[in-house]
């Protein structure tokens, strides 16, 4: 009796190994369709998830990938030549750290794909989710959203007239531009 039972259980991990290696060979999409499909009737997904494989995640990664290209274009010219955006230039920066902040929420209801040698599970459940996030990326998003410049604009009290231009730093008030006026 136990030696098929022991038999049963060979028989059933080589299923699970074989199941994973269908999913190695089907597509990415094909693969949370199919993930999906398993896990059954009983298993509730959040309509505020953003599944790994839709056509917003995609979307939004490809939007990141033009952000990301702007941003490593023009911020080491503007350190290496001492270049102030004001204007135009200083809106799309502006837009730009907009789109980070609303890219740190959004990856709160990214599900995450997880993939372990041949084992790929997908985690739809917030806190799981959330908790992922903490301990890889949230940190350094964290950091890169902090407005550093829009702080030291202000206390040079030259932020308000980013928006169109802002006359020389050492504008005849020790350097501090307009004295503070521009916020009031």
């Amino acid at each position: 009796g136990e030696e098929g039972g022991g038999d049963q259980q060979f028989r059933g991990k080589a299923k699970i190994k074989a199941v994973g290696s269908m999913l190695g060979k089907i597509s990415q999409a094909r693969q949370s369709d199919f993930l999906a499909a398993y896990a059954g009737p009983e298993r509730i997904v959040s309509p505020w998830l953003i599944r790994v494989d839709s056509p917003f995640k995609t979307k939004w990664d490809l939007s990141q990938l033009l952000v990301l290209s702007y941003v490593a274009l023009l911020v080491p010219i503007r350190v290496c030549f001492n270049v102030e955006v004001e204007g135009f230039g200083f809106v799309i920066d502006l837009l730009v750290d907009i789109y980070f902040i609303v890219d740190v929420v959004i990856n709160f209801f990214c599900e995450v794909k997880i993939e372990n040698g041949l084992e790929v599970s997908f985690k739809d459940e917030f806190k799981t989710i959330a908790l992922y996030y903490a301990k890889s990326w949230l940190t350094l998003d964290v950091l890169a959203c902090l407005p550093l410049d829009y702080v030291t604009r202000a206390t040079e009290g030259r932020l308000a007239c980013a928006f169109s231009s802002c006359p020389p730093k050492d504008a005849g008030d020790g350097g501090g531009g307009n004295g503070g006026d521009a916020l009031k």
